[in-house]
């Protein structure tokens, strides 16, 4: 997801990737990338608005109202690991404290 990208400190252009959800590919018309840029801002401001402010509600509840924000929490995460392969979603600037496990969830196949 697109906040993602910022909480570890990786560069997001929504003018060469492709929002989640959108179906687009990485070759966009000027009115692809704009829409994508409006979705980009959009979906992110749906998680600062309703996502975050719950999470920061269920930490506090849980672990205590001096427990850190859901913001601070993030600065923290030193690796990530994630369920993408750039052969499927596309080359992305990745750091490499981001590494890609795509298609670790599939078993082998039963007979």
């Amino acid at each position: 997801m697109p906040w993602h990208f910022a909480r570890i400190g990786l560069p997001y252009e929504p003018g060469f990737y492709p929002t989640t959800f959108l179906g687009h590919s990485d070759k966009m018309s000027f009115g692809s990338r704009l829409s994508n840029w409006f979705t980009f801002i959009y979906m992110n401001a749906m998680y600062r608005i309703f996502n975050q402010n719950d999470a920061n509600k269920l930490l506090k509840r849980r672990f205590g109202y001096d427990f850190p924000d859901v913001n601070e929490l993030s600065k923290k995460v030193s690796m990530v690991f994630v369920n993408q392969h750039y052969s499927l979603t596309g080359p992305k600037h990745l750091s490499p404290n981001v590494i890609e496990l795509g298609g670790v969830h599939i078993g082998k196949p039963k007979q």
